[in-house]
Parts: structure tokens; sequence; C-alpha cells
């Protein structure tokens, strides 16, 4: 018999922490009452897998979640110099373990389906290779948007001669060092990577796309805020919508990221004008379906609020949450 929760977490960067956090201050117990499956290997959510020259000074928001500050953690304007990933990375091990939260890593969410009769979902996902089947009372999804970027396509891609890529697949920057670096798209992403570019002696020219899809779940990357539009790429370059041609051995796309919101697949939520329809974050159409942090426009903030309130209408009334005894 599959084992049951109360509620399962999909997704552990910050939102799915903060749900997890929530839940346990409603007097919820991980790995009893709720169970939380990240894909990733190790802590630190988006931020967490970033190019690892990426640093706080250059990171216009980050947002901490629920009882984070009490640990003495995030408080990044004292260390502005200090890797991204690697603070976040931190901070998370450390914040799941004081708080007990119970992460399952190596856990990539592969269906969420409905069982004839049963009032469980069935969430199977796969742990390290193996897959494992769990029964849920409510499933919230909190996977973000950074694990599935949008690669728009470009006239020309094909034969361009130089390196291709989206910067949510960057380990680092340092192998462009030297380099004539076109960076497609804008918003805060693109300007962090610019300076991190900058930073290793790369030489990146900031451009946007001449057509942008019309697509309402792309999140991030608004790729027509520049000063140059990309009309095409050639072999060892590119050619802007105003007539300049530039040689370029890189292109690095910031053109944002989709909702991953594929294990849902199965229970057939999209609208097919209006995509996924929610009510005060739950599925109209399945409302044991939440979903925290992947609204395409939700600032950062409101999504945490949202992580909170979604946990409080379906949970008993908190009690005080603690750390763990040692």
């Amino acid at each position: 018999m599959p084992d049951v929760f109360d509620v399962v977490v999909i997704g552990g960067g910050r939102t799915g922490l903060t749900v997890a956090y929530a839940l346990g201050a409603f007097g919820k117990r991980a790995l009893d009452d709720f169970v939380v499956f990240d894909a990733s290997a190790r802590p630190g959510g988006s931020w967490g897998a970033s190019w690892r020259e990426l640093r706080l000074r250059d990171v216009a928001a980050l947002v901490a979640p629920p009882g984070l500050t009490e640990l003495g953690l995030g408080r990044w304007d004292e260390a502005t110099d200090r890797s991204v990933r690697e603070v976040r990375r931190d901070e998370f091990a450390r914040y799941e373990d004081a708080f007990d939260l119970g992460v399952t890593r190596r856990a990539r969410a592969l269906r969420v389906e409905r069982r004839q009769r049963a009032p469980e979902l069935a969430v199977t996902v796969d742990v390290a290779g193996r897959s494992r089947t769990v029964l849920a009372r409510a499933v919230v999804s909190a996977t973000g948007h950074r694990s599935t970027p949008f690669v728009p396509a470009i006239a020309g891609a094909s034969g361009f001669a130089g390196v291709l890529e989206h910067s949510a697949h960057l380990d680092s920057v340092a192998p462009f060092a030297g380099r004539r670096v076109l960076l497609v798209g804008a918003g805060d992403e693109a300007d962090a990577l610019a300076a991190s570019l900058s930073a290793v002696g790369a030489e990146p020219f900031r451009a946007g796309l001449e057509r942008v899809p019309a697509e309402r779940s792309i999140v991030g990357g608004d790729a027509t805020d520049t000063a140059h539009l990309l009309r095409r790429l050639e072999p060892s370059g590119a050619r802007f919508a105003d007539g300049l041609v530039r040689p370029f051995d890189t292109v690095l796309l910031a053109t944002g990221r989709r909702r991953a919101l594929r294990h849902l697949a199965p229970l057939r939520l999209r609208d097919v004008h209006r995509g996924v329809v929610e009510r005060d974050g739950w599925s109209r159409s399945d409302p044991r379906i939440g979903f925290a942090g992947v609204e395409p426009s939700l600032p950062p903030a409101i999504a945490l609020d949202r992580a909170l309130e979604l946990v409080e209408q379906r949970a008993d009334p908190p009690v005080e949450p603690g750390r763990r005894s040692r």
C-alpha cells in the first residue's frame, strides 16, 4: 500500500520550503503528514542553480522564506561579494535542517493522477532512478519556472557556428572570457548576467528579439526592452532590425521560462483558451491541486504570501513553529 500524506509539495525551492514551513506551523509533521519532493540533488532552489560568478550585489532582490532571519541568515547586504548559489545552498540546507522539513532530493515529479472512486491523488516521482508512488489528499505544485527555460525560434540559429546557450544551463561564465557575446533578453537575470560577463572579461552586447512569441506562459526575459532587436543569426554573428551586423562567437539567451507543470498533464487542468484556471491558488477543475510561486507575473514576496495562504485554507489551527530539538 503506498504511503498516504495530507499534502505532497512538489518543489523544494524558496516557495516549496515556505509551504513546508507553514505546514509545520499548522501542526503537520514532515514525512508523516506531508512530504516535499525536489528534483535537485542539493538545496538552494533556483538561485542555488545559478552560474558560479553571480554575486549578491548583482541580484535585484532575494526573498527569504519565513523563519530564515531567526537563524541569523538572510543578511545579504553584509556580504555582497559572495556567490549567490553558494549562499543559497548553505542557507537552505541549514533552514531545512533547523525546521525539520524532510525534503526528499533527486525526486523528480513524473505525474499526478486521479484514482477511480478514491479521494486521494496518486503522485509518482522518480527518486534517484527508482519510481515511487504516494497518495495525497492535496498536492501543492511549487515548481516555479527556472527548470523549464524558454528557447525562442531564431532565424539562422541552426547555421550559427559559435556557442548558443540558455542562461538556465550555465554553470560558469568564465569560459566566455575574452569572447564577443550576444546577450539576448532583458530583465533582472539579463542584467545580472551582463555584469558577470563583464567581470570575467567578456564583451557582452545586449539585444532583444524582433519577434516575440505571444505566449502568456513565458515568465521573465522581456526581450523587447532593449535598444537593438535581433533579426537573425549569421554563421559568425548577428543581423539586427536596424540593419546593424556584428560578429559574435557566443549567443546567450536570457529569454525567460515556462511554468513547470508537466507533471500535472494527466489531470487535464488546462483550459484551451486560458491555460490553468485557478481560484485563490487552487485549481477550479480539481480543488485538490494548489499552486504556489508559479504565477507568470507574481512578485516573489507575494508568491510567499500565496504559499502561506494555500496552507491556511487546508490546515488545522496554527501552532507555534519551532526548531527541532537536539
